[in-house]
């Protein structure tokens, strides 16, 4: 390795279901729907291992099926976890912008001159932004 530095183990990327990573999520309602969708996997996988159990006592197991299981389990629920963490954050950040933007539309109808400089001196300042119009 270089310099002589352990190979560190990536995390592998979480989904919460095939073609729906968890990076791919931006708002609190994908967030939300994320979150059902990770319950109810749970509850499903919770429910194939009482079946494995009774599988198990009459003779029918298979340990390396048992493993995936277990794995799979494991992912989903720290997918759930993650998706929680994701969702607080975003919930966080919308409060913010929510009371920027009403503060905003509050000097705009008080003071329309003085916002109306802001923004021409704004886009001046920052010409890579797009402003909208």
């Amino acid at each position: 390795m270089l310099n002589d530095q352990p190979a560190r183990r990536s995390t592998p990327e979480l989904f919460i279901e095939p073609g729906w990573p968890l990076s791919s999520l931006r708002t609190t309602e994908q967030c939300d729907k994320a979150r059902d969708t990770l319950v109810t996997a749970i509850a499903k996988m919770r429910a194939r291992f009482a079946v494995q159990k009774n599988a198990m006592a009459g003779g029918g197991f298979d340990e390396e099926r048992a493993f995936r299981a277990r794995q799979a389990l494991r992912f989903k629920k720290q997918a759930l976890q993650r998706t929680t963490e994701i969702r607080a954050k975003l919930a966080r950040s919308e409060k913010i912008e929510g009371q920027d933007r009403r503060i905003l539309d509050i000097l705009r109808a008080m003071v329309p001159e003085a916002f109306a400089a802001a923004i021409k001196e704004a886009r001046e300042r920052y010409p890579e932004i797009e402003w909208r119009t």
